[in-house]
């Protein structure tokens, strides 16, 4: 028992060790904060030529990332921030989905108003 015990707390280790995820830190020299992009999450950026890219991005080398299979290297990004999915769903839906959105809970809420009164009356 203490045998599989051992083994088992071994591998545990190991796994941990192993499993380390790759982070882009990245340093505001004006203000000193440090701020750590894990892999595979969603950024927005700005090349240096102007070029606008977002998206989930890879690190392929301690110099190049990859956004949306287009490779950049990091001494060609002049800005970087993260970009988070809900942000971006809430600011591209345009006026008539908000106005849909809301006629679709304006209807439940009167369809539910109308099933309540029914059986619970005053």
């Amino acid at each position: 028992m203490k045998t599989l015990v051992l083994i088992l707390l071994f591998v545990l280790i190991c796994q941990n060790s192993l499993c380390q995820e790759k982070v882009l830190s990245i340093v505001n020299q004006t203000l000193n904060k440090e701020v750590l992009l894990k892999e595979h999450r969603r950024v927005k950026l700005v090349t240096k030529l102007g070029e606008k890219l977002e998206g989930k991005f890879s690190i392929l080398n301690s110099n190049t990332i990859e956004v949306n299979g287009i490779i950049i290297g990091l001494n060609e990004i002049s800005i970087i921030r993260k970009n988070p999915l809900a942000l971006t769903i809430l600011v591209k839906a345009n006026f008539s989905t908000w106005v849909q959105l809301a006629y679709f809970y304006l209807s439940c809420y009167l369809a539910f108003h109308k099933v309540f009164h029914l059986f619970y009356w005053e």
